[in-house]
């Protein structure tokens, strides 16, 4: 296979894997900000970033984490259930964990609150911050993914 060939496999499976739960994590985000605009105002643009981080969070893990343990129950279709649970759990935390401490914490709120405060308009601020916060996120998520790949091959 070219080099070329490669880097497009690659990068395939990268948006084989992640697309499907940004387009949803981004619907759960505009959702939690929606909600805690009625809940709590549209003027806490603080309080609204972390509901749209938080909303984000549970659309973008609940497809990663079925995703994954399929994965896991793939490669292992005798382990008992419970071994292929404690395999997606370590899974998930290796290839995120680094990323979405400093992510969920900090750097999305920050880049929601900015985009609720620049655009005005809910979405069109949501969807900015989440981009720029995105960038930040895949940049060791997609190196650890990688990382992960190559341990798997290695112990299958």
């Amino acid at each position: 296979m070219g080099v070329a060939l490669k880097k497009r496999a690659i990068i395939k499976s990268w948006i084989l894997r992640y697309a499907p739960s940004e387009i949803f994590g981004t619907i759960t985000a505009i959702l939690g900000v929606l909600l805690a605009g009625f809940l709590f105002g549209e003027d806490n643009k603080i309080l609204t970033a972390y509901f749209g981080t938080m909303g984000e969070n549970v659309g973008f893990y609940s497809l990663i984490i079925l995703k994954e343990y399929k994965e896991v129950r793939l490669r292992n279709p005798n382990a008992p259930i419970f071994s292929n649970i404690w395999k997606t759990i370590i899974g998930i935390i290796f290839e995120f964990g680094p990323a979405e401490a400093l992510d969920s914490l900090a750097l999305r709120p920050f880049f929601m609150f900015l985009g609720l405060s620049y655009f005005g308009n809910v979405s069109v601020g949501t969807i900015v911050g989440k981009i720029c916060a995105d960038v930040t996120f895949y940049i060791p998520t997609i190196f650890l993914f990688e990382v992960k790949k190559r341990i798997v091959k290695k112990i299958s």
